[in-house]
């Protein structure tokens, strides 16, 4: 059982390409306990490169699609595509031909 749970732990130690990210409104999982620790584990681990932690102003955790507040918050739909784009480039760009 102590194998099956450090074979999916969070270590840092990450394989593959990872853009993570996060609103800076995060009610749910606050930056500075979540996102913000799990960058520093990568980071740790030596994985840097392969890691890009993006915060977006104004975002919260439930607002996918819809800005509650304008002035507040920020739709977080529209940098959930534009990191599609980023990773799709930024693996095509590391991948061998």
């Amino acid at each position: 059982m102590h194998r099956a749970v450090e074979r999916i732990s969070l270590t840092g130690r990450i394989q593959r390409p990872l853009i993570s990210i996060q609103g800076t409104l995060d009610a749910l999982t606050p930056p500075a306990t979540f996102g913000d620790v799990y960058d520093r584990m990568v980071t740790d681990a030596g994985r840097a490169s392969q890691h890009r932690y993006v915060h977006v102003p104004g975002g919260a955790h439930t607002d996918g699609l819809a800005a509650i507040g304008k002035e507040a918050y920020r739709p977080m739909l529209p940098s959930f595509v534009a990191a599609f784009a980023e990773m799709e480039a930024w693996t095509r760009a590391t991948t061998p031909s």
